[in-house]
């Protein structure tokens, strides 16, 4: 842990590379196809015996705490609240959460950044554990589903990176950390979720075209994940885990290369991936690739982040929001995604119209910037 902080013949050469690389893929596809097919037991269950209330549809319709405690400043030692408001948010209150409960969620995503809170031997700050966890309980005191993850440890100046020539090391930190997290939700029951690593780039930050070693070892990382939450005993024994595609992106190359690990648990594995709006045909090709790749061949999958950012200029923003959100999560489940989860950011607006990010819940008031929104979003989720 220490370590990661501190001729012709030519061209047939690369045509042979080329041809391996292709093969590699097409075989990667067959296999994450076979060691993802669903049992007997499936997610659609859980949520329908736990969560599943009113005549909601089995599928999770979450909201993410985004920019609170996955907050980071490379620097340690000041107050856990510090570190929860460094990017511009409140503190978080159950009051929050409540909110969120009442409006029809079933799910929250709790993004966590733990790199400011390890000491050189990579143990967590016991005060920032205290604080994480008091958030879960606030989730799960609300009935709701509650996901934990490992947040901007990775991405561009991550300590976590897909690269193969640090790769041991890397995942002996990997390790360290989830081995910790696992043992301190260890009997927490099946409402709480992990997903591994959030966002995962390689050394250069490429978010498509990533190198074919680099998705190895984003395979090797996630393996690294799924046996160390498994040997840490109690209800991790069968925990559902989250176990995103490289940089959790739905490039063709990413869907391809991504293979999830053997699991003793049967049928406890999620695929994860993210997506914002850049335009309608996009968002069409991203189900399309989604539904090819999980979807037809029974795979268990949840699309943790997706926004549209709200935009001052544009007279019409707050209404094309509202339209856009209610008809992602209304895809989202005809075609049996397993759930869905609104990226929010914060900052405080003066009113919908005025946001320029993805804020939704304006966290000071715990009141919605657009509720008809938010209300589109959750009936979008129903049968």
């Amino acid at each position: 842990m220490k370590k990661l902080f501190t001729g012709n013949s030519s061209l047939k050469l690369a045509a042979i590379f080329a041809a391996l690389a292709v093969l590699t893929i097409i075989i990667a596809v067959c296999i994450g196809a076979n060691l993802l097919r669903s049992g007997s037991s499936s997610l659609d269950e859980y949520l329908g015996n736990d969560q599943a209330k009113n005549g909601r549809e089995s599928m999770m319709v979450g909201w993410c705490l985004g920019n609170s405690l996955d907050s980071i400043a490379y620097r340690r030692g000041e107050s856990v609240s510090f570190y929860e408001t460094a990017w511009g948010n409140p503190v978080t209150t159950e009051s929050m959460i409540s909110t969120v409960k009442q409006s029809g969620f079933n799910a929250v995503r709790v993004p966590v950044t733990w790199y400011d809170h390890l000491d050189d031997n990579g143990k967590v700050d016991e005060k920032w554990f205290d604080r994480v966890e008091e958030v879960v309980n606030y989730v799960l005191d609300n009935n709701m589903i509650c996901i934990l993850n490992v947040h901007h440890d990775t991405g561009e100046t991550a300590w976590i990176k897909a690269d193969s020539s640090r790769l041991e090391e890397t995942k002996e930190g990997v390790a360290s950390l989830w081995k910790q997290i696992a043992e301190r939700f260890r009997d927490y029951d099946d409402k709480l979720i992990f997903e591994g690593l959030n966002e995962l780039l390689n050394t250069k930050n490429q978010w498509t075209d990533a190198s074919y070693n680099d998705y190895l070892a984003v395979n090797e990382l996630n393996r690294t994940f799924v046996e160390t939450v498994r040997a840490a005993g109690g209800s991790n024994s069968s925990r559902y885990l989250i176990i995103n595609t490289y940089a959790a992106s739905t490039d063709v190359n990413a869907l391809a290369m991504f293979v999830m690990p053997e699991d003793k648990a049967d049928n406890r594995l999620i695929a994860g991936v993210h997506y914002y709006y850049s335009s309608k045909n996009s968002t069409d090709d991203m189900f399309k690739r989604v539904k090819a790749r999980f979807i037809d061949n029974n795979i268990n999958v949840i699309i943790g982040e997706f926004g549209i950012k709200g935009n001052p200029s544009n007279s019409g923003s707050a209404t094309e929001r509202r339209l856009y959100m209610k008809s992602f999560v209304t895809k989202c489940r005809k075609l049996g995604v397993m759930g869905c989860f609104c990226w929010d950011d914060g900052g405080s607006f003066p009113d919908a119209q005025s946001i320029n990010n993805y804020a939704m819940l304006d966290r000071s008031k715990c009141q919605w910037y657009d509720k008809a929104m938010i209300d589109a979003i959750v009936s979008g989720s129903d049968k």
